[in-house]
């Protein structure tokens, strides 16, 4: 988008009395590989300019000067009308199977828009979900056998077999956990896994994760301390908010030291929930913290008591997928040997 920017400038350094749409100009539009339209500052229906491009990509009417007549695709006009008072606008739209990022951009007395053709991208990530899907679920069902029989086996061996036995069924579990966290990312990231919403009272989840992690606490001699209030409550994807509490939870039970504690607190704040996950552990290194929410990113193993190696790195970013999928933030504070500090926002109305 270097071109746009150095035509900006261009137009931002001419005086205001100056026609901008020259003949220069308007060749200098019709040469550029994406379509732009541009519009009246004062009366956004009102089509100003065109550029070739444009003509290529979409039905359109150029004897009409109003972009309700001037585009042919109702779906497209939907659109324009739903989004153009979204400023600055940035939005994915889709017109007869395929798929722009439609931008905007205010100089002057015109404003700019720009339809980004993204439709390839898009294609290419559909078949490498396919793919990912698909790989994923052939080797789940073999890896669930691995499982089954390695507990059978159990107790048909003598205690040294039971002890490499142990080393596989525990390999094989971080293999499960990979495949169903790609899995749950690679439907979140297609919008699959279609939210949910319902009533949630964020103690008793709270609670039912805790006892799901209690053997984990006790055997890190780790306590839970729960600090919200039982009236607490606000709408949301149960399974995905659990999932995710969980896997915050956990990270502050498993990073911890011997003899620490994970708090959970939560508060209501105006129109949204607060949810803060709390460890004094071994903590975050600053340079990581920007990288945390990164697929399969792992911290430095020496100074993590070698717990990444039970971990599968797309823990964090389920985390944080999930959390944008119900329009929320997450905040991370944290400093080497003394704890973590998550803070999730969400709204109290799913919507």
């Amino acid at each position: 988008m270097v071109w746009v920017i150095n035509f900006a400038v261009k137009i931002i350094n001419m005086p205001k009395n100056e026609k901008i749409f020259t003949d220069n100009y308007k060749i200098f539009l019709d040469s550029v590989d994406i379509p732009i339209l541009i519009l009246d500052k004062f009366d956004l229906k009102t089509v100003i300019y065109s550029n070739e491009l444009i003509e290529k990509t979409f039905q359109i009417d150029k004897s009409q000067k109003n972009y309700t007549d001037f585009f042919l695709d109702e779906n497209l006009i939907k659109h324009l009308s739903y989004h153009l008072f979204s400023f600055p606008l940035h939005q994915e739209i889709e017109i007869d199977e395929r798929f722009f990022i439609l931008k905007s951009t205010k100089i002057y007395d015109y404003i700019f828009l720009f339809f980004n053709d993204i439709s390839l991208i898009k294609k290419n990530d559909m078949i490498k979900r396919r793919y990912v899907d698909s790989i994923s679920h052939e080797l789940k069902t073999p890896l669930t056998n691995i499982l089954l029989y390695t507990e059978k086996l159990q107790n048909c061996l003598d205690e040294s077999s039971k002890e490499s036995l142990k080393v596989i069924y525990s390999n094989a579990q971080v293999l499960k956990k990979l495949i169903d966290d790609i899995l749950v990312l690679s439907k979140l990231d297609s919008h699959e896994l279609l939210i949910t919403p319902s009533k949630i009272k964020l103690r008793a989840m709270i609670v039912d994760i805790m006892k799901e992690l209690m053997p984990l606490a006790d055997s890190n001699n780790v306590d839970i301390e729960i600090l919200v209030p039982s009236d607490l409550e606000f709408y949301g994807d149960k399974k995905l908010l659990h999932r995710a509490f969980k896997n915050l939870i956990e990270n502050g039970i498993k990073y911890n030291n011997s003899g620490g504690i994970v708090t959970i607190k939560g508060l209501l704040e105006k129109n949204t929930i607060a949810i803060c996950i709390d460890d004094d552990g071994i903590g975050i290194e600053k340079k990581d913290i920007t990288c945390l929410f990164n697929r399969f990113f792992r911290a430095d193993e020496g100074r993590t008591k070698g717990n990444t190696k039970d971990g599968t790195g797309l823990g964090l970013s389920i985390v944080k997928n999930v959390i944008n999928q119900h329009k929320g933030i997450i905040e991370v504070n944290s400093e080497p040997g003394k704890g973590s500090k998550f803070k999730i926002i969400l709204p109290t109305v799913y919507s």
